[in-house]
């Protein structure tokens, strides 16, 4: 039989529960709408240099230069039969359901359907590298954990792989935001990159424009940072994707320990009244067993 020190001690650790699943939640919500607030700003400038980039494009073409993609980095596969790169996102730390496993099982469905060189992974986040060390033979080149707000180190490593012709292409596989409750598992391929091109109407009504230094120069620079925006978009929307899904498991554990708080706290009453009655009936038993 459950005595009322036991139920003391369970009450206690589900205090517990309750302020550290409670705490946890105002801290990811706070992390949340900060995320939410820099991916919209990120948005918005990947979006303008994507015009800028399909802008330099279209000039580049009516400039007498080379309009053929593989003259032009990050733009065409130059390395074909080399095996092909999956970053692949996850957390560093847990308490956020089922959020790290969704991811996994996709990375591990999309390696199975790749036909030719096995693919090559590199894991942003250690709970996938943990379970891809452990459960898959997939190849992980680099590990990064712990990178916050700066992920600029492992863009470095995917256009190095790339240059160097080690690898055919890019792909993320990221947590794609839809709400507070739902985050999709989401594969987008990163290189080569692919731009829409802007129609003449649209830019060439007024003539070429001059660049100084050059254009060529020009249209680098701005691939560079389109890829870098391009990167940091898919790296915070994942971001706020994770602090969305540990704050509503969160959410849910703060509830249910408020629940079996509740549960607790009749279970002991219920215990301790039955105890002060049996008391009771015992003193009032002696008493009259004293007339």
């Amino acid at each position: 039989m459950t005595t009322l020190k036991e139920l003391r001690v369970r009450k206690k650790g589900l205090t517990s529960i309750f302020r550290m699943t409670s705490a946890m939640k105002m801290i990811s919500q706070v992390k949340f709408n900060r995320a939410k607030t820099q991916l919209k700003e990120t948005a918005e400038i990947c979006n303008s240099l994507k015009r800028l980039v399909s802008h330099l494009l279209l000039y580049k073409q009516h400039d007498g230069h080379a309009s053929e993609d593989h003259s032009i980095p990050y733009l065409s596969q130059n390395n074909p039969g080399k095996p092909w790169l999956l970053v692949l996102f996850s957390s560093d730390s847990g308490l956020c359901g089922g959020f790290n496993q969704h991811l996994i099982n996709e990375a591990v469905r999309w390696a199975q359907g790749i036909s030719g060189p096995p693919p090559q992974v590199v894991c942003v986040g250690q709970k996938a590298a943990s379970y891809l060390k452990r459960h898959s033979n997939l190849e992980m080149i680099d590990i990064f954990t712990q990178l916050h707000d700066d992920a600029s180190s492992v863009l470095e490593l995917i256009l190095s792989l790339f240059n160097h012709g080690h690898i055919e292409g890019c792909s993320f596989l990221f947590a794609h935001y839809v709400n507070v409750l739902r985050q999709d598992p989401c594969l987008i391929p990163f290189l080569p990159l692919h731009i829409e091109a802007y129609t003449e109407g649209e830019l060439l009504g007024e003539g070429l424009p001059y660049f100084s230094p050059s254009l060529d120069q020009a249209l680098q620079e701005g691939l560079h940072l389109l890829l870098l925006s391009e990167f940091s978009r898919v790296f915070k929307e994942h971001r706020l994707s994770e602090h969305g899904a540990r704050m509503s498991a969160m959410d849910a554990a703060t509830d249910s320990a408020k629940t079996m708080m509740e549960s607790l706290r009749l279970s002991y009453n219920h215990l301790r009244q039955d105890m002060i009655t049996r008391e009771l009936v015992e003193i009032i038993s002696g008493s009259e067993a004293m007339k």
